[in-house]
């Protein structure tokens, strides 16, 4: 039932608060997966890990960074 790459990363997995890049490293990769299952284009995966991106830095920041 999930949807974006936020949403596996960040409330399924709960990975975005734990790993030390907020799962950057891994966004790229889940969205793959995630373009197999729901049919997404390239371009579509690049969005959803920029917006993913976006948000878990948005979140996740660490003050004076």
């Amino acid at each position: 039932m999930a949807l974006s790459v936020d949403d596996v990363l960040s409330r399924r997995l709960r990975l975005s608060p734990e790993l030390a890049d907020r799962g950057a490293t891994v966004a790229p990769r889940v969205a793959a997966i995630m373009a197999r299952e729901l049919g997404w284009t390239d371009e579509r995966c690049r969005t959803e890990v920029d917006a993913y991106l976006t948000t878990a830095a948005r979140e996740y920041a660490v003050p004076g960074d």
